[in-house]
């Protein structure tokens, strides 16, 4: 009997599948572990399910194929290519309809690079995927080429105030007509419209909190109005073509809740440098947009001279020499933050690279951190910028930086996605962490081309302590990742008690 997959934008659902072994299967390979399950109430002793009217025990498991054997439509290519492994004859019946296309608009300004137009003919071959392109390597142009193609009701989503002015900008710039921008108290809405996301969940009223594996993106402060929302609401679901910039934040509950309210939307991509999670919520990116369709990791681009090559310098942190407890939150207080042995050592670290002409940005985690190291480099030009700092100051404190009144930057992770000065030559990452999708985004700060920029200088730490160690051993091994990527060690290192858990770094590769 032949196995029906009927296809709709958002949701598909199977039919005539009988083999219980076969549907057990499938939901294997459709679900994955949560990150943390196993310390949870659920997982370890059940709870009482009022839907069902009896106690039940979670398996600790996300399962994306339902009981009535509905799926994201993301999963697809998974679900068929499984299914006809084991054996079952698929009929695809695409429910999705046929979508009336624009003429397509012609690319003003720019001429692709050879890898840009193959990301974008990847695109439009498969109408649906995930494009990953290193940090740097011109996702802009990317998203302007594939709606320049559609030319159909067009929603780009981007995370940040920074984001949401040079995607719009660029946007104009690229398709010469004028694009709509929703978000940090605009809502103009057009025909195709660059938004933030943060304004997209505010129109749906949903909660604001998205956690990007070791570290929390901090929200916005958004005010829209009933009109407004309405107005955004309507366009989300209207839309025929969805394009996610730094798709890895599409496994967070608020950007699921916008895709499914995409009813309309026949066309989805997700764009990033670096398209997986730490957490294990990788399939969540796939449930939305699809597969992988096309790969150009950083050092493929520095190898075409489209970004240089880093030179990571790793310093060794001494041991705490006082009490350290055993929470983590105190650890990090007393060894990163508070430690001023290793402040010591990144502000010696920055005055070194000032003196050599280099334009420095140092990030932190927290705002104490980054006050006391503004602090120990007061008697220079820099400024400190964190959340509450607006988009026009941001705008002007980047003008500054670019053009030498500013010789050192301090941000926290306002700056860590997709924020764009070229001239940036010198990275030290003064607040650790473990997230390998936020080591790489780091290093895309500066690594970009600009005048005759040959290479960039990051510095980093090893750090002694618990939980830290491990942390630094993760940064170390995401950048083994990248062939082109180039180290230096302190004077007799042992490299060997350098331990992170393969599991993470072959996602990364």
């Amino acid at each position: 009997m032949t196995v029906q997959i009927v296809v709709n934008n958002v949701w598909s659902r199977i039919r005539g599948l009988k083999n219980i072994k076969t549907v057990d299967a499938l939901d294997r390979k459709t679900s994955f572990y949560v990150e943390g399950y196993q310390y949870t109430k659920a997982f370890r002793e059940g709870f009482y399910d009022h839907k069902r009217g009896r106690f039940v025990h979670w398996d600790g498991k996300k399962h994306l194929l339902t009981q009535k054997m509905v799926f994201p439509t993301g999963l697809l290519s998974r679900v068929r290519k499984f299914l006809e492994k084991y054996g079952e004859d698929v009929e695809i019946i695409d429910q999705r309809g046929d979508v009336k296309l624009g003429r397509e608009i012609k690319i003003k300004k720019y001429t692709p690079r050879k890898y840009q137009q193959e990301a974008a003919d990847a695109a439009i071959a498969q109408g649906r995927g995930i494009i990953r392109v290193g940090t740097g390597g011109g996702k802009t142009l990317i998203s302007a080429m594939i709606t320049a193609k559609y030319n159909v009701p067009t929603m780009i989503y981007v995370v940040g105030k920074d984001l949401l002015y040079q995607f719009h900008k660029e946007m104009e710039k690229t398709l010469g007509i004028k694009v709509g921008i929703i978000g940090d108290g605009h809502c103009d809405v057009k025909k195709i419209n660059v938004c933030s996301v943060w304004t997209a969940i505010t129109a749906f009223n949903l909660k604001t909190k998205i956690s990007l594996d070791d570290e929390d993106w901090s929200p916005e402060v958004v005010s829209v109005d009933n009109k407004g929302k309405a107005r955004i609401r309507e366009a989300i679901q209207k839309s025929k073509l969805s394009i996610f910039d730094e798709a890895h934040f599409l496994a967070t509950d608020t950007l699921q809740s916008i895709f499914k309210a995409s009813k309309n939307c026949r066309y989805l991509f997700g764009l990033s440098g670096t398209d997986w999670r730490d957490d294990g919520a990788d399939l969540l990116l796939e449930s939305v947009c699809g597969e992988r369709i096309y790969n150009m990791p950083s050092s493929k681009l520095i190898e075409q001279n489209f970004l240089v090559p880093p030179n990571i310098v790793l310093l060794d942190v001494p041991q705490y020499e006082g009490d350290l407890n055993k929470n983590y939150s105190s650890i990090y207080s007393r060894y990163i933050t508070k430690n001023s042995v290793r402040n010591g050592m990144v502000v010696d670290s920055a005055r070194k690279l000032i003196d050599k002409g280099k334009k420095v940005l140092i990030l932190v985690r927290y705002l104490s951190h980054g006050n006391a190291i503004a602090e120990e480099l007061s008697d220079l030009p820099i400024y400190f910028v964190n959340g509450e700092v607006d988009g026009k100051t941001r705008i002007a404190v980047k003008r500054d930086f670019e053009n030498g009144e500013l010789k050192c930057l301090i941000a926290s992770s306002v700056f860590d996605i997709g924020i764009n000065i070229p001239s940036l030559d010198a990275l030290i990452l003064a607040g650790g962490g473990k997230s390998t999708v936020r080591t790489l985004q780091r290093i895309g700060r500066v690594i970009r081309t600009c005048g005759n920029k040959k290479r960039a200088i990051v510095v980093d730490f090893i750090d002694n302590a618990k939980y830290l160690d491990k942390h630094s051993a993760i940064r170390i091994a995401v950048y083994e990742t990248e062939p082109l990527f180039k180290m230096k060690f302190p004077k007799n290192f042992d490299r060997s008690v350098l331990k992170a858990p393969s599991k993470i770094i072959r996602k990364v590769k």
